[in-house]
């Protein structure tokens, strides 16, 4: 419902803004068969060629990808999820004919072709930057349709969708730098922005996934913000609510749930792996996982919870032999 299936793609977005992390969370959630961005997707493997960042800047950004994803997930994610880093030197995949000086695609493009022919599952291929991988004229319609036909190929002979990440220009626009024949003769293609007003969120930051073309299906956009350990994730649904009123109204639900348990299996408290368990988009924790622990964090200094050997209470319910003394209601 939000990106196609099978068919290639631009992915724009102006330097630092985030593309890369977007791009890798989503390639997780395919891995993985978790929703993203509050959308279910289609379980498979997924390739990504990430020629603007070494080892070591993937390692980051995958370790913190992992550790909002449950334990159940992390095996698929590494048995999935395939990571080409930046090279020692440049591997273009587009250039000039060495003898006509046309338009040609090098060892390199039909080495990777090769590799996601190989995948039999693919459902996602990412190849950032559309910079470093072309050596032809930008600017030039045929040598920028020239490309777009050797993406489209390669989605349509593997089957997965194909995102090409690329950068606006330094005027400021949306639009993708280059040729209008790029964007044109690709099948789908997304931006993702500053949103136009500064949501109240924790990290002060709010960001936009817009879809500008699809030629299959509706444009959609999507209001994201920036969480604390630079992952991504859907804006909260009331913009007009600031960040303390939907924390007191989540600390609430959770201690609902805690009460609940207590009520019924007469234990003291509840886990922190018991309560991730319940935190999803549109679950009984409607939040974000990795946003789980700074709240329970937060509500134990506030008092609203108690932290004892590991487990969370309620300040004022405590059990008696079969007498239950209950806590007050925030």
């Amino acid at each position: 419902g939000l990106i196609p299936l099978g068919v290639s793609g631009l992915f724009n977005g102006p330097g630092a803004i985030g593309k890369t992390t977007f791009a890798m969370q989503l390639g997780a959630s395919v891995a993985t068969g978790t929703p993203f961005m509050d959308h279910d997707v289609q379980q498979g493997e997924v390739l990504m060629y990430l020629s603007e960042d070494d080892q070591c800047e993937i390692s980051q950004r995958l370790h913190r990808i992992r550790e909002a994803l449950p334990d159940s997930d992390k095996d698929a994610l590494m048995s999935n999820l395939k990571i080409l880093p930046r090279p020692a030197t440049d591997m273009p995949f587009f250039e000039y004919s060495p003898s006509s000086r046309d338009a040609a695609i090098t060892a390199n493009f039909e080495r990777f072709f090769r590799v996601a022919q190989e995948l039999k599952n693919l459902r996602l291929i990412v190849i950032d930057s559309y910079t470093r991988i072309n050596r032809l004229d930008e600017i030039q319609h045929s040598h920028a349709s020239f490309t777009a036909a050797w993406l489209d190929a390669l989605a349509q002979e593997t089957g997965a969708t194909v995102l090409l990440i690329h950068h606006p220009p330094k005027s400021g626009s949306s639009a993708s730098r280059g040729s209008s024949a790029l964007p044109n003769a690709l099948r789908f293609s997304a931006t993702l922005c500053r949103g136009k007003k500064a949501a109240e969120t924790q990290s002060g930051e709010a960001l936009c996934f817009k879809i500008e073309k699809f030629n299959y299906g509706k444009t959609r956009h999507v209001s994201l913000e920036r969480l604390d350990n630079g992952l991504l994730a859907p804006a909260p649904n009331n913009p007009e609510e600031s960040e303390e009123q939907r924390s007191l109204r989540l600390v609430k639900v959770i201690q609902e749930i805690i009460h609940s348990q207590h009520m019924t299996s007469n234990t003291n408290g509840m886990t922190y792996s018991q309560l991730r368990s319940m935190a999803k988009i549109g679950g009984q924790i409607n939040m974000q996982q990795d946003r789980l622990k700074g709240l329970l964090a937060w509500a134990v200094d506030e008092n609203r919870l108690m932290l004892i050997n590991d487990r969370y209470s309620i300040p004022g319910q405590i059990t008696e032999g079969s007498k239950t003394v209950d806590y007050e209601s925030i």
